[in-house]
């Protein structure tokens, strides 16, 4: 007599994973508006990232031709005012006239020979200049 042959078995099934909250504590809904949140924020700094490089290289000429008009442009100055007076009548403020010089340091390119240029045509010690 032959043994009787066992039915056969079943493949053994996989076990499932389980996915584990890694905040344990805090509310689906919760988890759910911090990445939302986070998303908007990414999506935020993207956008002013965009637009400064839009500035920047994209409209980069324009800016730079409006800096330098604003840099070279020249203005009047205002006449004089008339003295600030206080309750007696004495002066507080008063208008005083004075001659004044600039000069770009940067585009000085010798500052002996300017000095001495300063001399001729205004008068002074060049030492001072």
């Amino acid at each position: 007599m032959t043994a009787p042959v066992p039915p056969p078995r079943k493949p053994p099934r996989k076990p499932r994973l389980k996915v584990e909250v890694t905040t344990p504590g805090i509310p689906r809904a919760a988890r759910v508006r911090a990445y939302v949140e986070g998303a908007v924020v990414t999506a935020g700094i993207a956008g002013v990232a965009c637009r400064a490089w839009g500035i920047q290289i994209d409209e980069g000429a324009r800016y730079r031709a409006m800096a330098a008009r604003q840099h070279a442009a020249s203005m009047s100055i205002p006449a004089p005012r008339d003295e600030i007076l206080d309750a007696q009548g004495r002066p507080l403020a008063i208008s005083a006239n004075a001659d004044s010089v600039w000069a770009n340091p940067r585009e000085i390119r010798d500052v002996t020979q300017t000095a001495a240029r300063l001399d001729r045509l205004i008068g002074g010690d060049p030492a001072t200049f």
